[in-house]
């Protein structure tokens, strides 16, 4: 709720995001209901519980339905329509002399779930494709004075032909190796700005290119297989062509270990009739 009411201070453009301490105030509160994310202000434990990240509410009843699995306080926001390739990724580092040292563009493909999820597919976009956004993010950091790596997450807004900030994560995210192989090692550059060293900016990057979280991305595609009619086949021949997370031929290890923790919890949900958290990832 912190970071909603510091986007509301700087003005930048964000779904409308309300705190709620009690079920009288879901029935009683002027939020603009069109599709609406009900989720908790800390999600870790409760992915672990619910195996959700949230729930969605086309209206004030559908809320009121589901704000009995919450502890409160929660979250209320609006979910920006549109499909999960709306939804865009400005990447980078800041050091601690203020320089944003490069900036780094992904476009997500498919996601799972597919309105509240994680990314599945993604591909690499030039900076000229996240219009405003660029702009927002680089405005806001300087306000709050942020150093280190960082991965924002816009949403496209057709309404407005805004891009909307969703969230920071001020920390390495699933596809920080993929940005390294596009050409922006923002991991090199955190270690020599800790050490004091000179970080070299980088301001050019490959475009065009893909990847994977291939065993989640086939649950994506196979819920959403009517969006954009992508063929199995196509789906396959893009895997060929894409960079993977997380296996790698000479470290097999980390997907064999995210397939057997995924086989175990559809295994304990299978016995216990209870839903299993989402896909893991690294």
């Amino acid at each position: 709720m912190r970071f909603a009411e510091l986007l509301q201070r700087f003005q930048v453009p964000h779904p409308q995001t309300c705190l709620l301490t009690s079920r009288d105030q879901l029935a009683t509160h002027d939020f603009e209901f069109g599709e609406a994310i009900l989720k908790p202000l800390s999600s870790v434990d409760f992915v672990s519980k619910r195996g959700v990240k949230g729930y969605m509410a086309g209206s004030r009843a559908e809320a009121l339905a589901v704000v009995g699995k919450f502890d409160f306080p929660i979250l209320l926001q609006e979910f920006i329509p549109g499909p999960a390739h709306r939804g865009y990724f400005l990447e980078g580092f800041r050091d601690k002399g203020g320089r944003v040292c490069t900036l780094f563009a992904r476009q997500r493909l498919r996601m799972l779930p597919s309105k509240l999820g994680n990314s599945t597919a993604t591909v690499s976009v030039a900076l000229s494709d996240v219009g405003n956004a660029m702009a927002i993010l680089e405005s806001l950091l300087h306000k709050i004075a942020y150093r280190g790596m960082f991965s924002a997450e816009f949403k496209y807004d057709e309404r407005d032909g805004l891009f909307k900030l969703i969230e920071i994560n001020a920390r390495p995210w699933w596809y920080v190796e993929f940005a390294q192989l596009c050409g922006v090692d923002v991991c090199s550059m955190a270690y020599r700005d800790a050490l004091g060293l000179p970080v070299d900016a980088v301001d050019t990057y490959e475009i065009g290119r893909h990847c994977v979280f291939a065993l989640n991305d086939l649950r994506a595609w196979k819920t959403g297989r009517h969006i954009g009619d992508v063929s199995l086949p196509s789906l396959l021949q893009t895997w060929t062509q894409s960079a993977s997370v997380p296996f790698h031929w000479n470290d097999p290890g980390p997907a064999l270990s995210h397939l057997g923790s995924n086989v175990m919890d559809f295994v304990r949900s299978k016995l216990t009739g209870h839903p299993g958290s989402l896909p893991k990832s690294p």
